[in-house]
């Protein structure tokens, strides 16, 4: 799946966030899956506009060929049956324009549903945690200290899970808190102010 946006710009980037954003979401509606949508902006000088295509894995590719996009009702039922539990088990603890994400009370069974009904991620979390971009990065650094295991000349981190706009990034490579950090903060840099709310999915 392939959607193209272009803007007039100039060449110090203002618009290139705009853009990509706009593409990333025609991307999405036109039913890529959102964590597979990758954006890809240029600036051209000489016609002063700034290009961005976003592309994505159709349907098909994602088991999901033919599916309609579902209500809040049918999301908050995908996340049961993905978690195994009841729907009476789970609340909505977020949810931006392309995923809503439910819980049991800020920790325990947590899936990230998407527009389709599909679920990414569902697992166990020892925290879940929903504010702006701005705040996230400043609880998570708690919530990674407080789930990492001291093992004398080792440390064993817990895994992280960034959801923020159409993005699903696991920090499972990291080796230290500030390497988690620093994959944090790349997703969840953006231009566009925070008018998303992004999660972190904390667990083993």
């Amino acid at each position: 799946m392939r959607a193209e946006v272009v803007r007039s710009a100039t060449a110090d980037g203002a618009a290139a966030s705009a853009a990509a954003f706009d593409a990333e979401r025609a991307c999405v509606e036109a039913g890529a899956a959102p964590d597979t949508v990758r954006v890809e902006c240029a600036y051209e000088a000489r016609q002063g506009q700034v290009r961005a295509v976003a592309t994505g894995a159709v349907a098909l590719e994602r088991g999901a060929a033919g599916r309609s996009p579902v209500g809040e009702r049918e999301q908050h039922r995908a996340a049961a049956l993905a978690l195994g539990v009841g729907e009476d088990t789970l609340q909505l603890v977020a949810a931006n324009r392309f995923y809503r994400v439910y819980c049991e009370n800020g920790s325990g069974p947590v899936a990230v549903v998407d527009g389709l009904g599909s679920v990414p991620l569902a697992t166990r979390a020892r925290t879940v945690l929903a504010g702006s971009r701005a705040d996230l990065l400043e609880l998570l650094r708690g919530a990674v200290d407080a789930s990492t295991v001291q093992l004398g000349v080792a440390s064993v981190l817990p895994r992280v899970a960034i959801v923020s706009g159409p993005r699903i990034v696991d920090t499972s490579e990291a080796r230290r808190c500030e390497d988690v950090l620093a994959t944090a903060r790349a997703a969840l840099a953006d231009d566009r102010g925070d008018e998303d709310v992004a999660v972190a999915v904390v667990w083993r």
